[in-house]
């Protein structure tokens, strides 16, 4: 059983009041009828490092290097500001609401997460690390326009999150999209795993 793999990826998650302003976002942006695939609300999560596929046998020595970094911070509180899209909007593939935390701290832990990753042998990230919550990807040209003159009139209400662990999690594909299914927690400037 050595050699099974899984999808993982760490992350830290946002507050239900967060994901309940996103519905309300993501309800005005369905409006556009374009041909996107929306995130699911409930699922929404600020992703630190994608990590691909990885052997079971490496998820012990990946949650030790979450552990060593998340132990150097406390809670942090983050606000979601705007929406955008990756890489334009001329051709627009991630529509994405921002986040923003004090000091940066968000960016201070993906980097140093990059780094730690990189050091047990996974691919390092080619663009800088950018902090936002992937409302839908985007698979055709339909209603672009609508989309963009929606997206750039709402405003999302003061949403303010906190991150208080990160999370180790397994995606698993479905006809529905992806569950993710947290495989460790581990608490931001504590000792403890969950």
């Amino acid at each position: 059983m050595a050699d099974q793999t899984i999808r993982a990826f760490i992350a830290v998650n946002i507050s239900n009041t967060a994901k309940d302003c996103l519905e309300k976002v993501l309800t005005s942006l369905k409006a556009a009828n374009a041909d996107v695939k929306w995130s699911r609300a409930s699922s929404i999560h600020l992703t630190l490092k994608f990590l691909g596929d990885i052997f079971e046998e490496n998820v012990e020595p990946v949650c030790d290097s979450i552990k060593t970094i998340a132990v150097k911070f406390t809670p942090i509180d983050m606000d979601i500001a705007d929406i955008g899209v990756f890489p334009s909007w001329k051709e627009p593939r991630v529509i994405w609401a921002g986040v923003s935390s004090q000091g940066n701290k968000i960016k201070q832990i993906a980097d140093a997460l990059e780094k730690a990753m990189f050091d047990l042998g996974f691919e390092k990230e080619k663009r800088e690390f950018s902090p936002h919550l992937t409302l839908g990807r985007v698979k055709t040209g339909t209603n672009l326009k609508r989309l963009e003159e929606i997206a750039k009139g709402v405003k999302i209400p003061a949403a303010r999150t906190r991150a208080e662990k990160v999370i180790l999690y397994r995606s698993i594909l479905s006809p529905h999209g992806s569950d993710h299914l947290p495989l460790k927690e581990i608490f931001l400037g504590k000792e403890t795993l969950e």
